[in-house]
């Protein structure tokens, strides 16, 4: 739905005043109105689309808040009563863990992590959400500018991120958000090409540390790059060479300062397309057949029709 709440369903609030869990992703604005909604027990929390001054205003109204899901954000200066509301410059919000995006670049306002720190963020999702725009000219599709803003929220809360989920978001984007979370021990790109750019960042070498701590690494979902497709062996070595770096290198530093670390325990790659194409199946099986000798508590390697398992990212 393209509406703001009704007014029927605003009322029933009044009769849920402990009101834990909310979602309301088909409607496609949600409008703060004051007086209306008690969000104070609220933790859990799904929504399409939110209007107002920043995602602090919402944050303000929900302090029990541990799971957030939005798709859009659009800047508006008053409220739903058409009253300009006074919002509090910055807010820092420890209880949300889990934060899941799904924007549209045109409908997700810059201005929506203003003032926004979250100390205890341990899961970040990030989809991006083709426009029409995207479709019709897939080439100047940029999602620089919201990561930019996404970085800095990140940088502000000096978070220990767990978890980075990554689907359909720009390849120079998802290694720049990549490389400004180094606590992560799970990363998950779906829907994301597997390029030679993208394996080279993702492998560990003595002057480049992205995301140092992987225990899982999982792409799905993928679209090879036509130039691994022509160079096969190019595309095996690739794959193999940032397995073993994050196999052998991270063992290594355990000897030496004595931790129990074991460094990359999963890797799981499912290029589904072109699911079809020869030279991939061989390359698939040969990767997968050269990564168990490295003792990898899980590798799947394999072009079956089937989408990216989420839940194989848990310990």
């Amino acid at each position: 739905m393209d509406d703001p709440l009704p007014a029927s369903l605003l009322r029933q609030f009044g009769h849920c005043p402990l009101l834990k869990i909310f979602h309301a992703v088909f409607y496609h604005h949600l409008h703060l109105a004051t007086g209306q909604i008690d969000l104070n027990h609220l933790t859990e929390l799904a929504i399409g689309h939110y209007v107002g001054k920043g995602l602090a205003e919402l944050l303000a109204e929900c302090p029990a808040l541990e799971y957030l899901a939005i798709a859009g954000f659009q800047y508006s200066e008053v409220s739903v009563e058409g009253i300009s509301k006074t919002l509090k410059a910055e807010i820092s919000h420890a209880q949300l863990s889990t934060l899941h995006i799904g924007f549209i670049k045109e409908d997700f306002d810059d201005r929506a992590m203003e003032g926004v720190s979250l100390p205890g963020l341990q899961s970040l999702t990030l989809r991006a959400i083709p426009s029409i725009g995207d479709f019709l000219h897939p080439n100047q599709t940029r999602h620089g500018e919201f990561i930019v803003t996404l970085q800095a929220m990140l940088r502000r809360s000096n978070c220990n991120l767990q978890s980075l989920s990554l689907i359909r978001v720009q390849e120079e984007a998802a290694i720049a958000l990549i490389s400004g979370c180094p606590s992560i021990s799970h990363l998950s790109c779906t829907e994301t090409d597997i390029s030679e750019t993208l394996l080279a960042q993702l492998t560990l070498t003595e002057d480049s540390r992205v995301a140092p701590n992987l225990i899982t690494l999982g792409m799905g979902s993928a679209t090879v790059a036509n130039s691994f497709l022509e160079n096969c062996k190019a595309f095996e070595e690739s794959c193999c060479r940032l397995v073993e770096s994050r196999v052998y290198s991270t063992r290594l530093e355990s000897a030496v300062i004595g931790d129990a670390s074991q460094g990359l325990r999963r890797f799981l790659l499912r290029p589904l397309r072109p699911r079809d194409h020869p030279n991939l199946r061989d390359s698939t099986e040969r990767i997968q057949s050269r990564l168990q000798s490295l003792g990898l508590k899980e590798v799947v390697v394999s072009v079956d029709f089937k989408w990216f398992n989420e839940t194989m990212l848990d310990d």
